[in-house]
């Protein structure tokens, strides 16, 4: 079972320990941080297709906002601050992907942004805070404990899962690895929560 399946284990960064004991370097353990570094690591990467990405998120855009003696940091806060509305509009702080550069267009950009609207919210803006749903938002009522909620007993068997160290947890995948009989329970709760009854 891959370690990212595990909702309660996606601490928000890796710790100290775990660059101590070289699981980050483990392809088997990354995983275990896929939630909190697909956010952190938006724009940070160097090539495309691993944790993060090159553009948008944590990106700066360095060629027209660097400072630093190899022009190789952002300019200061103090500095972002004075850009005008209609200078990021021409120049973005961030990094954008090259098949974006309509957004930068005058005339389309607007229509470029509200085309592409929901791919943009989820690749280019940089994420503050933590995977969400790793944590419970008191303000939100419909916050459920899948662990407490939804494990189920089916005659002697508490979960039917192979590895006895995650046998009575509930996992991000078991929405679709569980067996019916077990989860059952979980799709009413949503019938019932989405009104459709």
């Amino acid at each position: 079972m891959h370690p990212n399946t595990d909702l309660n284990g996606a601490p928000d960064l890796p710790g100290l320990e775990d660059f101590n004991s070289g699981k980050l370097l483990d392809i088997i353990h990354i995983g275990r941080y896929s939630w909190s570094l697909q956010e952190k690591l938006k724009g940070r990467m160097i090539v495309e297709g691993w944790t993060g990405s090159t553009y948008g998120g944590w990106g700066f855009n360095l060629n027209d906002y660097a400072s630093g003696q190899w022009k190789d940091l952002p300019i200061s806060a103090s500095l972002a601050n004075l850009l005008t509305p209609e200078q990021l509009k021409q120049k973005p702080f961030f990094k954008i992907r090259t098949a974006d550069i309509n957004l930068l267009d005058p005339v389309s950009g607007s229509q470029f942004a509200l085309d592409n609207r929901d791919r943009l919210l989820a690749e280019a803006i940089p994420a503050r805070t933590g995977a969400a749903g790793r944590n419970v938002v008191s303000s939100f009522p419909n916050n459920t404990d899948m662990q407490v909620k939804f494990i189920k007993t089916v005659g002697s068997i508490v979960w039917p899962r192979k590895s006895i160290q995650f046998n009575n947890i509930w996992l991000h995948s078991d929405i679709r690895e569980m067996a019916y009989p077990y989860i059952y329970s979980l799709f009413d709760h949503f019938v019932l929560k989405g009104g459709f009854k």
